[in-house]
């Protein structure tokens, strides 16, 4: 946490460096290099947890060990934003194939990431079937695209219920992130698996009083920022020395303040964008998806070989991250904007012959 804390502050202190803050417009050009940054620390995060055992626990690469959580509370932030921002501004129009639309981008590359790694598990990992039994939902790591999914449907039905009126959905949402939350911890899930889901809605109610919170960014951009990165600071000291048990229930308020951070920040100063920056951004969901998958087969087969090797692995696991990204992100283009089309075309010809 310290290694972000310090990474928010130069970004606090350089967006304030030139006195007066003219606010950007938060939007996907803005956003695009912070998603290639985050997609980037949490391969990191991941490979830290492999060799954790095997560092210093002052170095660098172990303070990625507990970056997870608010990387993604800052992308459920960003997907709870995009989504209420473009129902605000399409309409009910926004809502016309929504499902088919929006889950076909997660679940296909999820699926066929999985079916991949399925098979490599068998063939390099002990030959049984091991992945369901410890990497459900079949792809390590998967549980983001699990949850993903689950909130978009939900967005889907509160904002077929709310019918524009926009804090009704905002409500709706925020209920359901409760009952959500309940049920999980109810039912015994690892809190990985609910922690950060606030910050979907939280980056929906930024979304919603928007012009409100713009007005008075403006006029106090140095204050709000200094303030929120303050209050983050001292919660993250309290919060690290909390019993483990109860850590995740604090993760909620952190993680969720830390998004409002970065939505200021950006308004405040873009950062650096290009063209890898871009890319990474681009390709953030799919480098999601294979990172686990990546990291499991390489780590699980050859780290207790190589085991003083760590740094060799992790820029080896890196190349082969980025490689299976671009490539899974080539075949889901092809088969979302080609083979899914006509199979769609031709269902709407059958109907109305």
């Amino acid at each position: 946490m310290i290694l972000l804390l310090m990474f928010l502050c130069i970004w606090m202190f350089w967006s304030m460096i030139n006195g007066k803050v003219l606010l950007q417009n938060f939007s996907i050009e803005a956003t695009l290099p912070l998603r290639g940054i985050l997609a980037l620390g949490i391969i990191i995060h991941h490979i830290a947890l492999w060799v954790e055992l095997t560092l210093d626990e002052d170095s660098i690469i172990a303070q990625f060990c507990s970056l997870g959580a608010p990387i993604v509370a800052i992308f459920f932030f960003l997907s709870g934003y995009g989504l209420m921002k473009n129902l605000m501004i399409k309409g009910s129009v926004y809502l016309q194939g929504f499902l088919r639309r929006r889950l076909l981008k997660i679940v296909f590359p999820w699926l066929l990431c999985s079916f991949i790694y399925v098979l490599a598990a068998i063939l390099f990992l002990g030959g049984h079937f091991c992945s369901i039994k410890n990497d459900w939902p079949f792809l390590p790591n998967a549980w983001f695209c699990v949850t993903i999914t689950i909130y978009y449907i939900a967005f889907y039905l509160a904002a077929r219920c709310g019918k524009e009126n926009y804090k009704k959905v905002l409500f709706v949402l925020w209920l359901f992130s409760v009952l959500y939350i309940s049920c999980l911890t109810l039912l015994c899930f690892e809190s990985w698996w609910w922690q950060t889901v606030s910050a979907f809605n939280v980056g929906m109610t930024v979304c919603v009083f928007e012009p409100n919170i713009r007005k008075i960014l403006t006029k106090n951009y140095a204050l709000m920022t200094c303030s929120l990165f303050i209050i983050a600071l001292i919660l993250s000291v309290v919060f690290s020395n909390i019993e483990k048990t109860k850590r995740p229930y604090s993760i909620i308020l952190l993680g969720s303040l830390l998004t409002l951070l970065v939505y200021c920040l950006i308004c405040g100063c873009k950062l650096y964008s290009n063209r890898i920056a871009q890319l990474l951004g681009s390709l953030s969901y799919e480098i999601y998806l294979v990172q686990g998958a990546v990291i499991t087969l390489v780590y699980g087969k050859a780290y207790t070989y190589i085991s003083n090797w760590w740094i060799f692995m992790a820029l080896l696991v890196l190349l082969f991250i980025f490689i299976f990204a671009i490539v899974l992100k080539k075949v889901d283009r092809i088969v979302t904007e080609k083979l899914v089309s006509k199979v769609i075309s031709g269902i709407r010809g059958i109907v109305y012959k």
